[in-house]
């Protein structure tokens, strides 16, 4: 198996990055095809049922404050019409998911048009670290909508 990597040596302690680009088994699965597809579905809902966007949230009619989704509607809406910034006003989470699924994304069509993947791999020193700034994300991004009122 051929494979051309970049790699950069990190000192004692810190974390590196490795990028390959091997040759994949043909239409090998990718998670990015799947993204792609929930994105092209996602994107003829809104086409075919704009009504879809105008149901309230079920938590927040209950309960009288967001969820950590809410606001991820009216995100994809401004992101669709090319308004970046009101789409992270609405949802910084929901907008930063977005555009961390984005690289993955290319990455399945790079798979699919060349026939090579590029991985890249990190060492990372502490899993735990990891998951508390997810939950601090969850945690800050709910406090924003419940500042903001949305």
């Amino acid at each position: 198996m051929m494979a051309t990597t970049l790699k950069r040596q990190a000192a004692p302690g810190q974390a590196f990055l490795c990028m390959r680009f091997r040759k994949a088994p043909h239409l090998a699965f990718h998670p990015g095809w799947l993204l792609a597809g929930i994105a092209v579905l996602g994107l003829i809902t809104i086409a075919k049922f704009p009504v879809v966007f105008s149901i309230p949230c079920p938590w927040k009619a209950l309960l009288h404050f967001p969820c950590v989704t809410c606001g991820s509607s009216r995100s994809l809406l401004a992101l669709l019409h090319g308004d970046v910034l009101l789409a992270l006003r609405w949802n910084p989470l929901f907008f930063l998911s977005i555009v961390a699924a984005l690289p993955i994304i290319l990455d399945g069509l790079v798979q699919l048009t060349t026939g090579y993947r590029i991985e890249i791999r990190g060492v990372v020193t502490g899993q735990n670290a990891l998951r508390i700034i997810l939950v601090m994300a969850l945690l800050f991004n709910e406090i924003y909508l419940i500042t903001q009122g949305i």
